[in-house]
């Protein structure tokens, strides 16, 4: 997954090559933020042709200050927004386009990564257009596909010093997944990850957040550090476990069969 290290330095090499203000640092900024698929951003080889029904566009996403709506385009507005709201409206695990999800982000404070801070530079660099327009274009109007996508990744990458093999061992999803990893070492619960990756499977999500090694080397500490010792302490820890993965369990066919209803 793409760190929130990984992440800063990639887009420094942009802003190097691009300047301020490019779709580059934009799209990759949002993707990881909101745990996008590559699909739920850009066009790709199976969907090759912008729809408005599936694809994002320019008044999917919305900007503001407090509780004010401020746009891009707007001069005799000087403030700069705290926060966005994304509206992802199809997503691989809701193909009936049944519950739209809302990826809210606010600023970082941070020079080197803010999401807000690039989405709002690239549309006021971008310039004004109709809200239906793609989301994401490059200077020729065309909207990013996949392809785009990954080549930027690859030629980023090199300008990093990154061999082959390491380039190869990140695509697409790798943001999705990077950001799943940092909401869990952020103590985020797994439920609260699955929502806002809009996951209905517990195993799918685990196998991203249970991945990093920085997770991994504080197990025998918090190990360690339990409250309970003897024979009782695997009966209360399975009993415990059991209840909170049947509880997601329960929620998540219960997803499942809403979904079957209609």
């Amino acid at each position: 997954g793409v760190t929130s290290a990984v992440l800063k330095d990639m887009v420094a090499h942009i802003r190097t090559a691009h300047g301020m203000g490019s779709v580059h640092e934009a799209l990759m900024s949002l993707m990881w933020a909101g745990l996008l698929r590559p699909g739920e951003a850009v066009l790709t080889s199976r969907y090759n042709k912008f729809d408005i029904s599936r694809h994002p566009a320019i008044q999917n996403l919305r900007f503001y200050c407090r509780e004010d709506e401020v746009t891009p385009h707007n001069t005799a507005d000087t403030r700069v927004p705290d926060r966005f709201e994304f509206l992802v409206k199809y997503s691989k695990t809701d193909q009936r386009r049944l519950a739209a999800a809302t990826v809210v982000a606010g600023v970082t404070h941070d020079s080197g990564l803010c999401p807000v801070v690039a989405m709002w530079h690239y549309l006021r660099t971008r310039g004004a257009a109709p809200p239906t327009s793609p989301l994401f274009t490059l200077p020729t109007g065309r909207a990013v596909t996949y392809a785009t996508l990954r080549r930027t990744m690859d030629v980023t990458f090199r300008s990093m010093g990154w061999s082959a093999p390491e380039q190869r061992q990140y695509a697409g999803h790798s943001f999705r997944i990077g950001a799943a990893q940092a909401l869990a070492l952020a103590g985020r619960s797994v439920e609260y990850v699955m929502a806002m990756g809009r996951w209905k499977c517990v195993e799918s999500v685990m196998t991203y957040v249970t991945t990093p090694t920085q997770m991994r080397v504080l197990d025998v500490r918090d190990m360690m550090t339990a409250t309970m010792d003897g024979a009782c302490a695997d009966q209360a820890a399975a009993a415990v476990f059991r209840a909170r993965a049947g509880a997601i369990s329960a929620a998540s066919a219960h997803a499942a069969a809403r979904l079957r209803s209609h």
